[in-house]
């Protein structure tokens, strides 16, 4: 089935509360009435965030994929994982955005192309994936890529939700 993974663009204002009272994120992940204080950008990975880490490990995103995965995260940066009301939440701090983005920053279809072809590179089911295909897998890190500038630009966190 999946996990359904969103992850959110914190200005260090709202950070500050949330980390003073956990409640607070329900102002941001069930919010009742729109509240313009606690209107924050996000990104939806829905269920199609294990497939996108794996492509980037593959193509050397080592990092990228470390933080982007709850699993991994959490047992390198145990204190930027929270718990609540059934999410397994964590947390990036501005600068670890910034080194996100900085090292997909220079990414481009031709290198994934030449690396994956290269490689056979296969895709969550086992398949070899068709070089064709290999446009859409790099629109998903162009869309990362572009969704991390905009979050590094304005210093804000990154807080992952998995439910």
């Amino acid at each position: 089935m999946g996990v359904i993974t969103t992850a959110y663009s914190i200005p260090p204002n709202l950070m500050r509360k949330i980390r003073a009272d956990n409640d607070n994120l329900a102002f941001i992940l069930e919010p009742e009435d729109e509240n313009p204080n606690w209107k924050v950008e996000d990104y939806d990975f829905d269920k199609a965030i294990e497939e996108l880490i794996s492509f980037l490990q593959e193509f050397g995103y080592k990092k990228t994929a470390e933080k982007i995965n709850c699993e991994t995260y959490f047992y390198s940066d145990s204190k930027n994982y929270l718990d609540y009301d059934g999410y397994d939440i964590w947390i990036i701090p501005p600068s670890q955005v910034k080194s996100m983005f900085d090292e997909l920053k220079n990414a481009t279809l031709s290198e994934l192309k030449k690396k994956g072809v290269a490689n056979e590179m296969h895709d969550r089911r086992g398949s070899r994936i068709p070089e064709n295909f290999y446009e859409s897998y790099f629109m998903d890190i162009v869309n990362l890529k572009n969704f991390l500038k905009k979050v590094a630009g304005q210093g804000n966190y990154l807080l992952f939700t998995e439910a």
